[in-house]
């Protein structure tokens, strides 16, 4: 689902293809900034196991634009309908009336 981990410069910090996904959602899901991502990622080790990057006693990130790279190789190389794929088989016993879509009245209003 994802390409192999990004290596030399702009690297994604040790962080595993399969991880930067839940970095994405820990800043969305909280609606974090890029730069209160990184601060709650430094102290909260909760955050840190579930993006699957345990920092050391001493360990820290403090390139803040590893956020905005994380965005662009999601951009680039997740295969989105292989993902939307795999949540369904995982989530559908506990999914009722698959059939409807429903949607916020402001998405509807900008996909006009």
């Amino acid at each position: 689902m994802f390409a192999p981990k990004h290596k030399g410069p702009g690297a994604l910090l040790g962080f595993l293809p399969m991880d930067v996904g839940g970095l994405m959602f820990v800043k969305v899901y909280p609606n974090l900034s890029d730069e209160n991502l990184i601060e709650r990622f430094n102290s909260d080790w909760g955050l840190q196991l579930f993006c699957g990057k345990l920092l050391s006693d001493n360990q820290q990130i403090r390139d803040k634009a590893i956020v905005s790279r994380v965005r662009s190789y999601l951009a680039e190389y997740a295969d989105w309908q292989q993902l939307q794929g795999m949540l369904v088989k995982h989530w559908k016993r506990d999914m009722n009336n698959t059939h409807v879509l429903l949607m916020d009245a402001l998405v509807k209003y900008i996909l006009k």
